[in-house]
């Protein structure tokens, strides 16, 4: 059985054009991609779940060959010419849909929309040679953290059939602390939920306390300074949903300073 990833993916195109700032997640980076390349066998397909796509249901990309989307602005040239020619799977599209509303989870195929950089992104530093199917999951706009458990509890189905899941995000995602001195004061606040992220995904065994802990994470402490929206931390919800369990692996980072983790679940 394939794992369950949760990455924190970096800022916009910056991991792929070597930017000094990112060294520390690339190197994180290089360290799954190991254990990734140890793994028996390869994944059949990837299903991820990006901070950049939400929309008023679960929509599930259902293209053959899906597009990229430069979804950043005010960067280099070259990062609007990276390529990831990563192939879709209608078929399993199709099986995700199923399974989403027959547990009543509105959901529809979109055979238009690509594949944003919260794939693209780490997926090239994983797997760069673009050579597994993915399909994309989108988060719902309603950013109810349960429902977003429950999506995980209903894609969790198909890792019966090798395939990976991810869940792409941020563990912090404060933007403006990432260049603006004046927030260091606020590093207090960014630890303090790390610390308690860190007791949930490795410390608790009990995945009913889990699930119910990560559904009340915003009246945590730095919580909200951490995540002023949801969009970033909610594919953990989900990778916590399809694991039902502790963590196997924690990677642990910092950008500028601020904390950041992946974790991976066997």
């Amino acid at each position: 059985m394939q794992p369950v990833l949760f990455l924190s993916h970096g800022g916009g195109p910056l991991p792929l054009l070597n930017d000094p700032s990112h060294q520390p997640m690339l190197d994180t980076f290089s360290a799954i991609k190991q254990a990734l390349n140890r793994l028996e066998n390869l994944p059949s397909a990837i299903i991820l779940i990006s901070a950049h796509w939400q929309a008023d249901n679960y929509q599930i990309t259902g293209a053959k060959q899906p597009e990229l989307i430069y979804d950043y602005y005010g960067f280099p040239a070259e990062s609007y010419a990276i390529e990831y020619p990563a192939n879709g799977n209608p078929e399993l599209a199709e099986q995700i849909f199923a399974q989403l509303t027959a547990n009543q989870l509105s959901a529809s195929i979109n055979q238009k929309r690509g594949y944003d950089h919260g794939m693209f992104v780490p997926l090239k530093l994983l797997y760069p040679s673009a050579h597994i199917p993915v399909i994309q999951v989108s988060l719902n706009l309603n950013d109810d953290p349960a429902e977003h458990i429950k999506l995980g509890e209903k894609l969790a189905h198909f890792r019966k059939q090798n395939v990976l899941m991810i869940g792409s995000g941020f563990s912090f995602h404060q933007i403006p602390a990432f260049f603006n001195p004046a927030y260091h004061n606020k590093l207090h606040l960014a630890e303090a939920f790390h610390l308690w992220l860190d007791q949930q995904m490795i410390e608790s065994s009990d995945y009913p306390s889990q699930k119910q802990a990560l559904i009340n994470w915003q009246t945590v402490e730095g919580a909200n300074f951490s995540h002023p929206t949801a969009d970033h931390i909610l594919p953990l919800h989900v990778c916590l949903g399809i694991a039902q369990n502790t963590v196997t692996k924690t990677y642990s980072f910092k950008l500028n300073q601020w904390p950041a983790r992946c974790y991976w679940w066997d």
